[in-house]
């Protein structure tokens, strides 16, 4: 195993612990150290191999980031007043060292099968190597003995480290052609060489955008400007006023059959906080509706060149530093069709920074204006780009009443004033605020927006957006060695749950989401993570491509759907007497379950003990069965002073459990047991139905239509009726008259205390008895008793003494002045609780 792939190994067993240490919905799946600093990368989606470019070393690596090919690039003699080697007979005078090679450009052109790879050294010389293995050269250029090489066809990339490139390949007329944007490194930048010669050998002829042919089988054409005159296929900046239109290139992609660049202009930098200084400048590629033989072989560049500023804040709070850009495809909050955005990473001086989003359709609309109000009606939001050496002036000129047709309302045409610049900047607020953003990248996930959002820190940030905009949730997983993340990062091209990142020294593949922590089907679509959903016939939280059913319909539930469609159950009936004679159970399910046609449904009542299932209704929300119950033997006996047990059943679809629920087995007559000083409005108050005998007081479970002394309802209950009695002296005699209701006038009964000694009540008339002579003992400062009424001649089942119901018990408090009133002011303070204290002979007594 080579050395740089036993340390990725290693690397990857510390992420994997340290991504698992934290509840992170991101999880680091591969890992690949790179020991000198990253530049770029690219993936193939076919091959699904992963290019990635470093100071002096490219490497190939296979989806899952093992590496295949490594190649050096560097270092390499060289000096930056001197003109690339490759080019014929051009010595240099100036010394040349060992200077390292920091990759510009990583393009793959899959229809040609090369990979175009541009480095700092040689003025920025590209070359073309094979995409199967990048270590070969696909193509030599220049070709041995080719006379005719301009420096313009090799210095092509910025050849200073600090200094920016972008590019894209695209199809135009049948040919290959490559965009490239690059910072200019000349004379009077800080990328120049102090106390040198002023010749600028590396951009005499270089513009800072250009268009490039890259047809290999046109070797005399390869990487010239491809039109002619050349001058209409590039922008350039003009040499008095490029000081002034510093570019600093974010990144090039492709939209519709539109090239857009995003770019800041680094000269205005720090004049005005509050003004935007990120451009975004489109190109049409003419790919969908190529010109006519007879016409030029491709859209001019200088045709099509419009730029517009873009602004991130308002008010004063304006992130006017762009740092990296998305193109995605978001759900609108009407349902539509998604609609395209731009999302893009701005900062500002203090190190804060904000993403913004700007809609492509208020960006071509702001284009059409822009056109149209320059060639029919002068104003200040447009202006002809005089910067550039094709820009005819800085003023649009009214041609009269000219109509414009829509293909040059986007795309300009020969007869206008080209290239343009509007000068009022497209505006967005922003999404979200933190510190230290870099990159950017935006995911359409089951209609829902998702970002993915790289720090200078190394961190990684993932949130969840609802239809509106408005954040649902948001999760952080924190990268190797706090590592700041590379601007641009991408899905992996054949399974877009993973995400291709790179940091300074590691390139990396992230899986979007962790489900898996979520165990329970509301936890898991409760997290919201749009990535995520419950996987019905399997009992998990899943990604739906790792749901084997996933695509069945009910089959895996999404954050969308809500915790409301997690499957459940009702049983039918819900609650069963001991007593009962039934033989089956109904269950309804609910919620999100396929049908369930063709599967081994079974009820499972524990381990290894289960029923088979017959399903009666199998179609819509819901989904009715019956299961057989089991022997009354095979369930536990009720516990002892309870009077039901809750029994576990659970639905299993060809072996997995999808959804469970429990039913009561009950017994009323502990109902009334376990309750003895309320025992006939216990017994009627249960969760389940029972019935109330009052002449042998008992709870029983079935109704008896012969049995006379059956009552249904709880305020049929003979009870004694709460009142209110004063606090008493300990050892003093008390009367208590207490009131009743359905309790036959004439019954024997008693006063209990809950001591041995009991009172005998007798009647007053037929709703009221008395108890008198009550003495009642405390040696503690107070005591309560409570009050309850023996019926003499009754006795439960089980021989014990049988009450008058007492919803509301009757409280007697007793109370000792001797204990806990050791001065004056302690033993009078007890009048605030009701005890008649009162401090004599240097004691506290009860007072007469």
């Amino acid at each position: 195993m080579p050395p740089s792939i036993e340390i990725a190994v290693l690397i990857l067993g510390v992420l994997v612990l340290e991504a698992r240490r934290s509840a992170s919905a991101l999880h680091i799946q591969q890992a690949f150290p790179s020991p000198t600093q990253t530049n770029n990368f690219a993936v193939d989606p076919n091959s699904r191999k992963v290019y990635l470019a470093t100071v002096n070393t490219i490497y190939q690596l296979n989806g899952t980031l093992s590496a295949e090919v490594e190649m050096r690039t560097g270092p390499v003699e060289d000096n930056l007043l001197c003109h690339a080697p490759q080019l014929p007979q051009a010595p240099c005078e100036h010394p040349k060292s060992l200077t390292d090679n920091y990759n510009k450009l990583l393009e793959l052109d899959r229809e040609q099968g090369v990979v175009v790879v541009c480095g700092s050294v040689y003025q920025g010389f590209c070359e073309l190597r094979k995409m199967e293995n990048i270590s070969q050269i696909a193509v030599e250029f220049p070709p041995q003995g080719e006379k005719t090489v301009f420096p313009s066809m090799l210095n092509i990339a910025a050849n200073h480290p600090n200094a920016s490139t972008v590019g894209l390949i695209f199809k135009s007329g049948g040919n290959t052609r490559l965009l490239v944007g690059a910072t200019y490194t000349g004379a009077g930048t800080q990328f120049f060489p102090k106390n040198h010669s002023k010749e600028d050998l590396r951009f005499e002829n270089t513009p800072e955008i250009a268009i490039r042919s890259l047809n290999v089988k046109d070797l005399p054409r390869l990487f010239t400007y491809d039109i002619n005159p050349s001058e209409d296929n590039v922008f350039k900046i003009k040499q008095e006023v490029k000081s002034k239109n510093k570019l600093n290139f974010v990144h090039a992609f492709t939209q519709k059959t539109y090239s857009y660049i995003a770019f800041n202009n680094d000269a205005k930098m720090g004049h005005k906080e509050s003004q935007p200084n990120s451009i975004l400048a489109r190109i049409c590629l003419d790919t969908e509706n190529p010109r006519k033989p007879s016409g030029p072989e491709s859209r001019k560049l200088t045709e099509s060149y419009i730029q517009m500023p873009l602004q991130c804040g308002f008010n004063g709070n304006i992130y006017n530093r762009l740092l990296s850009v998305y193109p995605a495809d978001i759900p609108t909050e009407d349902g539509r069709e998604p609609e395209s955005h731009l999302f893009g990473v701005f900062s500002k001086g203090d190190r804060k920074s904000a993403l913004c989003a700007f809609k492509f359709s208020d960006i071509e609309e702001e284009i059409r204006q822009g056109r149209e109000k320059c060639s029919n009606s002068p104003s200040s939001d447009v202006q002809v780009l005089d910067s550039v050496i094709q820009g005819s002036g800085a003023a649009c000129v009214q041609k009269g009443k000219l109509t414009l047709q829509l293909e040059q309302l986007n795309c300009g045409a020969a007869h206008l004033q080209h290239p343009l610049a509007l000068r009022r900047p497209l505006r967005a607020l922003p999404l979200v605020e933190y510190p230290a953003l870099t990159s950017v990248s935006v995911d359409c996930v089951h209609n829902h927006t998702v970002v993915f959002l790289g720090t200078s820190n190394g961190r990684l940030r993932k949130l969840t957006f609802l239809a509106n905009m408005t954040l649902a949730n948001q999760w952080t997983l924190k990268l190797p060695a706090s590592e700041a993340v590379h601007h641009l990062m991408t899905f992996d091209p054949s399974d877009s749950n993973y995400l291709y990142l790179m940091t300074s020294h590691h390139m990396l593949r992230v899986k979007v989401a962790q489900c898996d922590q979520w165990r329970s089907c509301g936890d898991c679509l409760g997290a919201r993570d749009a990535h995520c959903g419950w996987c019905t016939l399997e009992n998990r939280c899943s990604i739906q491509k790792e749901c084997a059913l996933g695509l069945l319909a009910r089959s895996w539930i999404s954050m969308g759907e809500g915790p409301q469609q997690c499957p459940s159950m009702t049983l039918t009936p819900p609650e069963i007497s001991v007593s009962a004679d039934i033989k089956d159970v109904g269950i309804l399910i609910n919620g999100s379950v396929p049908d369930l046609l063709g599967s081994r449904v079974e009820c499972e009542y524990g381990p290894g003990v289960s029923t088979s299932a017959t399903v009666h209704l199998d179609s819509g929300p819901a989904q009715i069965q019956t299961c057989p119950l089991l022997p009354r033997e095979n369930y536990q006996s009720i516990l002892p002073d309870t009077d039901h047990q809750a029994v576990s059943v659970a639905i299993k679809v060809n072996g997995t459990s999808v959804v469970s629920g429990s039913f009561i087995i009950y017994d009323c007559e502990r109902t009334g047991a376990i309750h003895p000083k309320t025992s006939c409005v216990s017994c009627l108050s249960a969760r389940w139905k029972c019935y109330w005998d009052q002449e042998n007081h008992l709870c029983v479970s079935n109704k008896d239509e012969s049995n006379l002394h059956l009552i249904e309802s709880a305020t049929s209950c003979p009870s004694l009726l709460a009142s209110e009695v004063p606090p008493a002296p300990s050892g003093t005699a008390q009367d208590f008259t207490l009131s009743l209701r359905n309790v036959q006038e004439g019954e024997e009964l008693e006063c209990d205390f809950g001591t041995e000694q009991r009172y005998e009540a007798t009647w007053v008339n037929s709703s009221v008895v008395k108890c008198s002579g009550i003495i009642l003992f405390t040696y503690h400062r107070s005591q309560i008793y409570h009050l309850n009424l023996r019926r003499k001649r009754f006795y439960s089942g089980r021989g014990e003494d049988v009450f008058v119901d007492s919803p509301q018990p009757v409280k007697v408090e007793v109370y000792n002045c001797k204990v806990g009133s050791s001065d004056c002011s302690q033993c009078w303070g007890r009048e605030d609780q009701g005890h008649l204290c009162g401090w004599c002979e240097n004691s506290c007594k009860p007072r007469d």
